[in-house]
């Protein structure tokens, strides 16, 4: 039994990044592995996978060993390794786009990696330098049980299913319908209706509009699929197409179809074009190759093998020299930390930093105390702590700054307040006049009434 932790950005959307960690969780622990999942920002996914009896952290620190970290994004993995830096580290590219899905450094964290088509990989040996031999190709997967054939789809389409988190043009989609024939068309995702029980549409629909593993799920149903993006589309997946499609993991990216500047990538008598290759034999047959090919069952099989390379390629390169590990992820760490600018990450991420290098230097220290296998001659002792020092000292440039933001950030809202104050006491000013000088009035009409009166009582004496 292996104790596998997973990593991810977000356990709360329901992504593809998200849905893949599920199905392969539930999967292990059907198979009586311990499994753990490591997000900053948990939500509804891990509600879910809580009702499997499976465990999300937010903290490390309470987390006993682990065996295999198998991750994904940037940022989680180093958290994680930082924890765990004896243990290895598989990590798991799904998307060529997103800067998140890059793993940003970390050759000295991530032991092996794995592309999830051919596309990623030859991405990750040309723009991240990473050996090809690192790499493992593993195609995505379906959960089988859960995405069956339920009734055959009709000799003519008559439904369409939009399903995506991304596809923003429904009215594109829309007029494509009427020109194909008047079929329907319904649509969910994140930008429409976020649903769990996606199935129970799929089987409702002769043709589905989708991405990346939302094909798979289709096409395991019998649905005919066309593949659509928000920049590039590849359109019906066909038998002729199938394998040039898988290369890309169906995210459209052989760019049949491209967009110009804040156009879609096809234009409605396009997609009608693309629905009009409907067939139903050519599903049925893609059907069948997918539930014989991209099983999760098989996929999760497959991925324990690479987990075993891991962890003896790890062995074969750490486990004689442990105090070059802690250096390679201290270095990793405070090279990642020096571009943490970015938006989407600083803020939130420097605490986490702070923790894991408080981490790993207690366990620098407690292997120097014990005098375990660390340096010799050539000074290791000193140039680690050189490391660390200077780790500290990035976040407290970092830190720094940060405080400096909230300060001017602080001082921005006093000065809003205190203009704000300044006119209404100027406000308040005016209206005291105001009243002043209608009380004025009032007493200078009544000092009037009382001088008339009083003439009158002295003319009745």
């Amino acid at each position: 039994m292996k104790h596998i932790l997973f990593t991810n950005n977000t356990l709360d959307n329901l992504g593809g990044s998200e849905l893949y960690i599920y199905d392969l969780a539930r999967e292990y622990k059907r198979r009586g592995h311990k499994v753990t999942c490591f997000t900053l920002k948990p939500g509804r996914i891990s509600e879910r996978l809580a009702r499997c009896d499976i465990q999300t952290l937010s903290d490390l620190s309470s987390l006993n060993g682990v065996d295999i970290i198998h991750s994904q994004h940037r940022l989680e993995f180093k958290i994680a390794a930082a924890y765990f830096p004896y243990a290895p580290v598989v990590h798991g590219s799904l998307g060529p786009t997103h800067p998140i899905e890059r793993p940003n450094g970390g050759s000295n964290i991530i032991t092996r990696h794995i592309a999830i088509s051919r596309m990623i990989k030859q991405m990750l040996v040309g723009e991240e330098n990473i050996p090809e031999e690192k790499i493992d190709v593993v195609p995505n997967f379906v959960d089988l049980t859960r995405f069956s054939p339920v009734n055959r789809i009709n000799e003519q389409p008559r439904r369409v299913l939009l399903m995506s988190n991304y596809f923003q043009d429904a009215e594109t989609l829309r007029q494509a319908c009427e020109l194909a024939g008047g079929l329907e068309l319904s649509w969910i995702g994140e930008k429409s209706t976020p649903v769990w029980e996606v199935e129970k549409y799929i089987e409702q629909a002769d043709i589905v509009v989708t991405l990346g593993q939302g094909a798979l799920q289709a096409m395991a149903m019998g649905r005919a699929v066309i593949v659509a993006g928000t920049v590039s589309s590849d359109g019906m997946v066909t038998p002729a197409n199938f394998e040039d499609m898988t290369a890309v993991n169906f995210n459209g990216h052989l760019r049949k179809f491209k967009g110009t500047g804040d156009s879609h990538p096809m234009s409605a008598e396009e997609l009608a074009g693309e629905i009009k290759k409907y067939d139903r034999e050519s599903a049925e047959a893609l059907m069948g190759r997918v539930r014989e090919e991209f099983d999760v069952r098989q996929v999760a099989e497959d991925l324990l093998a690479i987990y075993d390379r891991a962890a003896d390629q790890f062995n074969d390169d750490w486990s004689d020299r442990p105090s070059a590990r802690l250096e390679g992820v201290s270095r990793d760490l405070g090279a990642y930390l020096a571009i943490l600018k970015d938006a989407d990450t600083t803020l939130e991420s420097l605490p986490w930093f702070y923790m894991t290098f408080d981490h790993l230097k207690k366990e620098w220290q407690v292997r120097k105390k014990n005098q375990w296998e660390f340096a010799g001659p050539d000074g290791s002792y000193d140039e680690l702590n050189y490391v660390f020092e200077k780790l500290r000292d990035l976040y407290e440039y970092n830190k720094t700054n940060r405080e400096q933001k909230a300060y001017l950030d602080l001082r921005k809202e006093y000065e809003r307040v205190v203009t704000e104050f300044t006119r209404l006491e100027e406000h308040s000013r005016y209206l005291t006049n105001q009243v002043e000088q209608l009380n004025s009035g009032r007493v200078m009409k009544t000092l009037n009434w009382l001088d008339r009166g009083l003439k009158k009582v002295k003319l009745h004496r």
